[in-house]
């Protein structure tokens, strides 16, 4: 049916006894939701973010004798202070027998920057007056949500990451018995996975503890929601996911930062983080390292790259030595510029004789489409203290073990030689 399973729903209606069908049928599809009836002081205190589906009715309590104008008004009004800005694609199935309004209410919406993705209209009169509404309601759910286009992919891995979540605690929980002493042994079975994450380093902060934890429970996740993408994940029916149409080159790059980038890393120095550095001479040693003479970008931008394993900063492997002298990080260097139209009008000198050379973009960054090409002949240390604390952007995880383990075969390269 293609419904939120993971309490991503929200139902607007002031009439219970207009309602109770419906909480039943989604009740018979286990389908978990949020209910508000429309009153300022019963919504939620800041906007939600993650919403999928809002069944709303459109008069509420108050509305009455107001005009379509105004009733549409009121009632995005109130959408509002539901939905956040940053709530990401949703649908509004409308459980209305006011059809007169729906367009208003679509339109306001667009205007409050808060617009749908796409609209059912459910059709409460007819779903009331059936004589079984529930069997009604369930049917009527199944036709119009098979309309609502490219949507549904979005939800189906949404449930599948649901589901695989409660899978993967069922399975870890079920290892510690459920006795007397289960709170304390489970806490200590993520001391160990604490302890398992910095091997013999400690650290003291708590919160920092369970983030350790944590990564080693993603790992572990990770697997179970790969095995259920295989075994369990059924995509909608009419989507055989061919091209439809074209997707223009900015479109490309902002799907590039979305897969390999983080735009809001942590502002501190950590693995991934890319940096702008100020180094004249290694900025033309680079360029020059490259590109071929007379075929170089007219602005590039000298960037810094961390490499330093995620388990050396726990485990303060950075570090010489207690007191003896400043951390140490692992360093790749980088030119950043506006990606062209085709890169093959540079001549890139370093993949003659091997890939020596990483490519990541084109990306999208601060409007712009942008190239970024990483020289593994520079890896080097140095010194946090030199580090930029404020980062352009990371290297999602993924992206940033790629770069480590290229680096890792390019310094251990046995070479080759050739006549020529």
């Amino acid at each position: 049916m293609n419904l939120s399973d993971s309490g991503r729903i929200v139902i607007v209606d002031d009439d219970y006894s207009e309602m109770e069908p419906l909480l039943q049928a989604l009740g018979r599809i286990s389908i978990s939701y949020a209910h508000y009836d429309g009153s300022v002081r019963n919504l939620p205190s800041s906007p939600i973010g993650g919403i999928r589906f809002v069944f709303l009715d459109i008069v509420l309590e108050g509305m009455t004798g107001l005009d379509d104008k105004n009733k549409a008004s009121a009632l995005v009004g109130i959408l509002k202070k539901i939905i956040a800005k940053d709530n990401g694609p949703y649908v509004i199935i409308f459980w209305t027998q006011h059809k007169e309004i729906i367009d208003l209410v679509l339109q306001n919406c667009k205007s409050a920057d808060i617009e749908p993705v796409a609209s059912v209209d459910l059709d409460k009169k007819n779903c009331l007056k059936n004589a079984d509404p529930i069997s009604k309601i369930t049917r009527a759910l199944h036709i119009e949500l098979a309309t609502i286009g490219a949507f549904r992919l979005y939800v189906e891995w949404e449930n599948l990451v649901n589901q695989s979540s409660k899978k993967f605690i069922a399975d870890l929980a079920s290892i510690i018995p459920l006795d007397a002493n289960w709170s304390n042994a489970t806490e200590s079975m993520f001391y160990c996975f604490y302890k398992s994450f910095v091997d013999k380093a400690e650290i003291k902060n708590k919160h920092n503890r369970f983030k350790c934890a944590c990564h080693i429970m993603n790992r572990s996740y990770f697997d179970t929601l790969e095995k259920l993408t295989d075994s369990a994940l059924t995509p909608p029916k009419k989507f055989s996911l061919t091209e439809r149409g074209t997707i223009l080159p900015e479109l490309k790059a902002k799907l590039n930062s979305s897969l390999h980038l983080r735009q809001e890393p942590l502002q501190k120095v950590a693995s991934g983080n890319v940096f702008i550095m100020k180094n004249k001479e290694l900025h033309n040693i680079l360029k020059k390292g490259i590109f071929r003479e007379g075929k170089t970008p007219e602005s590039t931008t000298l960037c810094g790259i961390v490499i330093t394993p995620q388990c050396d900063l726990a485990q303060n492997k950075t570090l010489p030595g207690p007191g003896k002298g400043p951390i140490l990080h692992r360093l790749l260097y980088g030119l950043l510029f506006d990606a062209p139209q085709d890169i093959k009008q540079f001549e890139i000198k370093s993949v003659r004789r091997g890939e020596s050379v990483y490519y990541l973009g084109p990306i999208w960054h601060k409007r712009s489409s942008l190239l970024l090409l990483i020289d593994f002949a520079t890896m080097s240390y140095l010194s946090e203290s030199k580090i930029r604390s404020k980062a352009l952007f990371a290297l999602r995880t993924d992206t940033l073990f790629d770069l480590q383990s290229k680096a890792a075969n390019h310094i251990n390269r046995l070479g080759g030689l050739s006549i020529e």
